[in-house]
């Protein structure tokens, strides 16, 4: 499974194939992790971010369409982050998470990133 590219690999995990969901996962885990505790600083609510972001991705394998798996990977850990904010109603996070989101969509393939972005908004709202 390591020849395989992300595409091939959304493809064969929307065929129910866990090989494939499991290198995703490898490849993929430790930085989303990083890039969550980089923003949280909280080790446990990072995995569980992380782990919820993967949970979602097996959930609707034969649903979602993706691009840029990073790209969507790394845009739902910042959702997950504002998600959890949300919960806790801390608004000084909230908004200095909302800034980071914002400024981060301006510099990394915004087109796509913002349909995703609008997307999982669009998902949380409901």
């Amino acid at each position: 499974m390591n020849s395989h590219t992300d595409k091939e690999l959304l493809i064969l995990i929307s065929k129910d194939n866990s090989k494939a969901f499991e290198e995703i996962y490898r490849r993929y885990w430790e930085s989303l992790l990083d890039s969550s505790y980089k923003r949280i600083k909280d080790i446990d609510n990072s995995k569980d971010i992380v782990q919820n972001i993967f949970i979602d991705l097996w959930n609707r394998r034969a649903k979602v369409e993706i691009d840029n798996l990073a790209a969507y990977l790394n845009t739902a850990v910042r959702f997950q982050i504002f998600k959890l904010s949300a919960k806790k109603k801390s608004n000084p996070i909230f908004v200095e998470l909302f800034d980071i989101i914002i400024a981060t969509q301006c510099n990394i393939e915004s087109s796509i990133q913002d349909k995703e972005l609008k997307a999982l908004f669009e998902a949380w709202l409901k």
